[in-house]
């Protein structure tokens, strides 16, 4: 009797633990919100043009940005939400129609995606200056929305 009673509050914790680790590992990976290089690349693969992954350094900071279409047209830049990436824009980058008549650029937030991933800067001041970069890089003279 005690056998079985002591085998009962050893086995319950541990399937506890077991269920517990796989909800987890399950709800971690369908909540992947960024897509790797060579996912990128493939999503591009047959379209035409083809948009371009890009890194650049703030201090020890890495930040990432998709950029597509014509440097003289006015510039678009998307900045997903949180959690997200720049991915999240990906079809827009794809867009044939809006490229006629804009580029586009999706940033990677400070801590999100392919910029430093899992050191989100809580700052959107900071945020903001690790960004400004991209503008500086981009600008043309054209209105940037």
């Amino acid at each position: 009797m005690q056998v079985k009673l002591l085998l009962t509050k050893t086995i319950r914790p541990l399937i506890f633990v077991a269920v517990l680790f796989g909800v987890t590992f399950l709800l971690d990976s369908c909540m992947q919100f960024r897509m790797s290089k060579s996912e990128i690349d493939h999503y591009f693969e047959n379209k035409n043009p083809k948009a371009v992954l890009k890194n650049y350094y703030v201090g020890k900071r890495k930040q990432t940005y998709l950029i597509n279409g014509d440097s003289l047209k006015p510039l678009v830049i998307f900045v997903h939400g949180s959690p997200g990436s720049l991915s999240a824009f990906i079809d827009f980058l794809a867009d044939t129609t809006l490229l006629k008549s804009v580029r586009m650029i999706s940033v990677d937030r400070p801590g999100f995606g392919g910029a430093n991933f899992g050191y989100a800067e809580p700052s959107l001041k900071k945020q903001s200056a690790l960004l400004k970069p991209v503008l500086l890089a981009h600008k043309n003279n054209q209105p940037v929305v």
